[in-house]
């Protein structure tokens, strides 16, 4: 099934950014004016760009969700680059992938292995450690070597918003072990030409210092 609708994000995070700002897609065809309604503070503004009005009013819920100028211009180039961009990033993902293999083999960390099928856009790169004491050590360590990685993420239904929802933490306890053991390592484009060899010869020294027998 085909969805209606999708949402990218360009937060500063991302693969490509404007600082803050998204977009959304829309595959209805008769949903796309209320769109461009609700993007434009809630008013039929569109219609007068497009010459069908000669006056724009208020007509739905809307917000103020357009893009300045220049982050827009900003965002452009990078799209117009996406393809350079991904393949810059991949080249980090396959250097963490070559320093850590011997350790996953060891037992000692995990890593992603996406199905053969699906093309990686070269987001992120996470370690999922044997317990949760080495990831806290690893951290430590690694931060010693001005090298910063930092945990993957907090689960939702044990953050004070979430227990005051009703949550327990015990509620998803898998969730729980895996939030306990999991970094995400240094990820940004430039880090593919600059730092990147600094950067995984100090995780690699990290980890053998953890696991001797690697």
């Amino acid at each position: 099934m085909t969805p209606h609708l999708a949402a990218f994000s360009f937060h500063e995070t991302k693969n490509v950014t404007c600082g803050e700002g998204g977009a959304l897609i829309v595959n209805k065809p008769e949903w796309i004016e209320r769109a461009h309604f609700l993007q434009e503070k809630g008013t039929d503004r569109k219609l007068v760009l497009d010459g069908v009005k000669s006056k724009y009013h208020w007509v739905d819920k809307g917000s103020s969700f357009l893009l300045a100028d220049i982050l827009a211009a900003m965002l452009l180039a990078q799209l117009e680059s996406v393809e350079d961009i991904v393949a810059r990033r991949g080249k980090i993902t396959q250097a963490y992938r070559e320093i850590l293999t011997p350790f996953e083999k060891a037992g000692n960390i995990q890593l992603p292995h996406p199905p053969a099928h699906v093309v990686v856009n070269n987001h992120a790169f996470f370690v999922i450690f044997d317990i949760p004491e080495n990831r806290t050590k690893f951290l430590s360590l690694l931060k010693e070597k001005n090298v910063s990685a930092y945990i993957g993420y907090e689960p939702l239904h044990s953050s004070p918003m979430g227990q005051s929802l009703g949550n327990k933490p015990e509620d998803l306890p898998i969730t729980q072990d895996l939030a306990s053991r999991i970094v995400r390592l240094p990820f940004y484009t430039d880090l593919a030409s600059q730092g990147l060899e600094y950067c995984v010869n100090s995780i690699k020294e990290t980890l053998s210092s953890m696991y001797k027998k690697v």
